[in-house]
């Protein structure tokens, strides 16, 4: 060991081993500790972001069903009944076809998702399709006042990561029945009306508000 010492070949005493071994424990322990709360951060905002996607998915397609709504029955009387109701109903033209989509929480294994259920109007036994509109979902409501302004507020709680988010978004229908009876209905009149003469057909034309 002497020779080779003096040669210039040094070596490592014991301590000197368990002091480097320890160092390499504290740094190891650092960079650990930060990887996983960097991985964590990443998850908890992964998941945060899938449900805001999921949030804006869903309302953008109940927004879309309700534009187009001829109806908006929150109880299914077709009463046009305001207020705030935990399931809607809404009545839209498919080509030739009335569709009759209802949203509603799911029940059982699904009682965290928003769920939606497509019909025939004029024959409920055909069920035109069935899907989940979004996941983690503590709870939803429906705020109308369909029958006064054809606007419909939804509501959307989620929770993800022990923490609730809450998605509202405001839809109005562009062809509430009055229009397409010729304003007849007994709902709401129609805002602006005009005579038209009689060679040009009809009785009056109905402009929809703006």
């Amino acid at each position: 060991m002497k020779k080779l010492r003096g040669i210039g070949t040094a070596g490592l005493t014991l301590v000197e081993l368990i002091i480097s071994m320890a160092i390499l424990a504290v740094i190891g322990t650092a960079i650990g500790g930060a990887m996983y709360v960097s991985s964590r951060s990443y998850t908890r905002g992964a998941s945060e972001i899938n449900v805001q996607e999921e949030a804006q998915v869903a309302s953008n397609l109940i927004c879309d069903w309700i534009i187009d709504a001829t109806s908006v029955n929150p109880d299914g009387s077709g009463s046009y009944l305001s207020g705030s109701y935990d399931y809607l109903e809404i009545i839209h033209p498919e080509g030739d076809m009335l569709v009759k989509v209802l949203v509603q929480m799911g029940t059982g294994a699904d009682s965290d998702k928003l769920i939606y259920t497509a019909t025939d109007a004029s024959d409920p036994t055909n069920v035109l399709g069935t899907g989940i509109l979004a996941s983690n979902v503590e709870g939803c409501s429906f705020f109308t006042t369909f029958g006064d302004d054809r606007n419909v507020k939804i509501s959307m709680d989620f929770n993800v990561n022990d923490r609730t988010y809450r998605a509202v978004t405001d839809s109005s229908s562009r062809s509430h029945d009055f229009i397409s009876t010729g304003g007849t209905s007994t709902v709401l009149a129609p805002s602006i009306r005009f005579g038209l003469v009689s060679n040009v057909g009809g009785t009056h034309v109905t402009l929809e508000p703006g």
